[in-house]
């Protein structure tokens, strides 16, 4: 496989045309009217602002950070927590308010990607290559058309790609080579074309390492030194657009795509003692096929999507103490979703509705399984009134659910609204408050349910009500040159009943799933950006955003009343710098994560560090005759060289480095 997976993007890499982001994000120019920003100059939440302000990077915070995957992108998001387990190739889940990944709805050019087995994302399988955005939000825009069942999750994460859009009969493309510690090697195509009504697009990548790093880990009263072994990582993607604009007045869209990945990696274990010679093998496969079909009108969109998708994974443990001497489990997890979304917006008042059917299934060679599926249903209708300096919005929604397995059914109705008031205290500067109200609701995986080391039948389903309070200022400049500064805070408080909590014990494939009774979130974050623009060559920019909170277990009675819940710092801080001058940028990264616990008992045998990593990015862009681009980055990654965890016993790698060189066509 991995010769084969090789060979295979190095020779497409050479023949697929790959096309790069232009300097604009654009919108659909063949169906409104809309202004071409900036997005290396202006920052985009400087000039749009929605309903509900999100947090989110844009093209050149993407470029510069240069991440491993999205989750190095997410973890600088106000409110999100990244529970990584290694490196390049680690587990990677986020927590976003105090809720687990299974609340988050991770939106990829308005598709949702699910996976009913984990019941969430692992977002270090998720490439960052191609992205435009990353944007985060309690309750999405009321306008948008993303799909149904994203409105019901306790928050969402989007990503936009270059897929996501038409070009207005532009030739784009970019390719990319990496190399970085850990034997690290990479190749990246990707690219765009439109043709009349048509817009095609497509990319691939290949990339593997050794995984090889030294640590030095406190094992108890140990100091214990070594190589983090079976960390090797191979991975291949691929996917492609085609899209055709339709009708007299070109304002209907029909689009067809497609994605892939294939990836061969070590399972390294938790850094003890007793477990220098991990050998355990996963290799997973992930094929999604979307179609959809969009209607624009003056008052009037609506959108009809069918989104398809497989995943098949194996794990392989060929030195497992059972009577076969080794384990081989494999799995194939099927997910079909459909829908329709409207929105109208008449003279006094804007409505949507809409409605969505997804069924999940899951087989494996594993019988305890039971062969387990899941369909639901989601239905909602939804108002948004704007009066005087008032903006009023609420949804009504509902989820019927249907479980099945050879134990029997279970069937499931949750009414789930959400509610919001947005009130303008100031127009000319722009200064907001909102007051947010939802409950959410989410059955257990199959995996928390039913898998033989990990599954607890006896899960309860978690319900969770989330209130927000937020704060937002903006400064309006209309003039280019100067200062511009956006001040955001919020407030929030969450109650969560049958809170279900993973506790890694073995590897990365082996948990304890438990519930937490009543368990409660407060917290506050604050998010500032800071721009200087001295001219049209020289500018620096500050971005900075707080996170406390506190995820406490409050059953009452309970051995852990008034504990924090396992792996939920107290304090996150996130604080870049950037400078440019011409075709040459900066930025340093700073990153803190208070001292959490191991398990839900707040003891000191189960209190973990905290820590704070630095990165660098250094870089340099060449234009030739405004058509083609070069450039080459330098990132070093824990620039201080920090020994740290996130999880118990799971080392992160110390200092590292990674260099890339870029081509692009404008």
């Amino acid at each position: 496989m991995k010769h084969w997976i090789k060979n295979s993007l190095i020779v497409g890499s050479l023949l697929l045309p790959a096309f790069s982001f232009g300097q604009e994000i654009e919108m659909d120019t063949s169906i409104m009217h809309v202004k071409h920003i900036d997005a290396v100059h202006i920052p985009l939440c400087l000039i749009v602002m929605p309903p509900v302000p999100l947090d989110g990077l844009y093209k050149e915070d993407i470029e510069t950070i240069n991440p491993d995957d999205v989750a190095g992108l997410v973890s600088k998001i106000p409110g999100t927590t990244i529970r990584s387990y290694g490196g390049l190739g680690g587990l990677k889940t986020v927590s976003m308010r105090g809720l687990g990944g299974q609340h988050t709805a991770v939106i990829v050019d308005g598709f949702e990607v699910t996976n009913a087995q984990a019941g969430q994302m692992n977002l270090g399988q998720l490439q960052a290559e191609g992205l435009e955005s990353v944007t985060s939000g309690l309750i999405l825009p009321f306008d948008a058309l993303q799909p149904i069942s994203s409105n019901f999750a306790g928050n969402n994460l989007q990503f936009r790609t270059f897929l996501g859009r038409s070009n207005n009969q532009r030739f784009r493309m970019k390719s990319s080579v990496r190399y970085g510690s850990f034997m690290r090697r990479e190749v990246y195509s990707q690219g765009e074309k439109s043709v009349g009504r048509w817009n095609f697009g497509a990319f691939g990548k290949y990339r593997d390492a050794n995984g090889v790093y030294p640590y030095h880990f406190l094992n108890g009263s140990t100091e214990t030194a070594g190589l983090r072994g079976n960390n090797d990582y191979q991975d291949m993607h691929f996917g492609a657009k085609v899209e055709r604009i339709l009708g007299d007045k070109r304002n209907k869209r029909l689009r067809l795509m497609y994605r892939s990945s294939l990836i061969d990696q070590g399972l390294p274990g938790a850094v003890i003692l007793y477990n220098e010679s991990a050998d355990e093998r996963m290799s997973t496969q992930d094929h999604r096929i979307m179609l959809d079909f969009k209607q624009f009108k003056y008052n009037s969109n609506f959108r009809t999507y069918v989104n398809a998708g497989v995943n098949d994974m194996e794990y392989w443990d060929p030195t497992y103490l059972n009577a076969l001497g080794y384990v081989r489990d494999q799995f194939r997890n099927f997910q079909l979703d459909g829908g329709y979304v409207h929105f109208r917006e008449l003279e006094k008042i804007k409505l949507k509705w809409g409605a969505e059917q997804k069924v999940e299934t899951l087989r494996s060679n594993r019988t305890a399984f039971g062969q387990p599926l899941r369909a639901s249903t989601f239905a909602l209708f939804g108002a948004q009134k704007e009066w005087n300096r008032f903006y009023f919005e609420g949804i009504a929604g509902g989820q019927f659910v249907h479980d099945q397995n050879a134990e029997g059914n279970n069937e499931h109705f949750q009414f789930t609204p959400n509610a919001l008031v947005r009130y303008t205290i100031a127009k000319a500067k722009r200064i907001t408050t909102e007051l947010l109200y939802k409950r959410n609701f989410r059955l257990p995986s199959f995996n928390e349910l039913y898998f033989g080391e990990v599954g607890n039948r006896n899960l309860k389903p978690e319900i969770a009500h989330q209130l927000n309070l937020g704060f937002d200022w903006r400064i309006k400049k209309e003039s280019y040159y100067g200062w511009h500064w956006v001040l955001h805070s919020q407030g929030y408080y969450n109650r969560v009943h049958n809170k279900i909590v993973a506790i890694p014990t073995k590897n990365l494939f082996v948990w304890s799933m438990q519930n937490v009774a009543e368990a409660a979130v407060y917290g506050a974050i604050g998010e500032s950006r800071v721009i200087r623009r001295f001219s049209d060559k020289l500018r620096i920019e500050l971005l900075a955003n707080y996170t406390w909170q506190r995820v406490i277990d409050i059953t009452p009675d309970a051995i852990t009343y008034g504990h924090q819940v396992a792996y939920a710092p107290e304090h996150t801080i996130n604080a870049d710098f950037m400078a440019a001058y011409k075709g040459t940028s900066l930025r340093v990264s700073n990153n803190f994560v208070s001292g959490r616990y191991a398990l839900n008992q707040n003891v000191p045998a189960n209190y973990l560090d905290p820590f704070w990593t630095m990165d660098l990015a250094l870089g340099y862009k060449y234009t030739i005759n405004d058509k083609h681009k070069i450039g080459v980055q330098l990132n070093v990654r824990n620039l201080t060289d920090v020994s740290y965890a996130f999880i118990r016993s799971y080392v992160m790698p110390g200092r590292h480095y990674l260099l890339t060189l870029n081509y692009e066509i404008l």
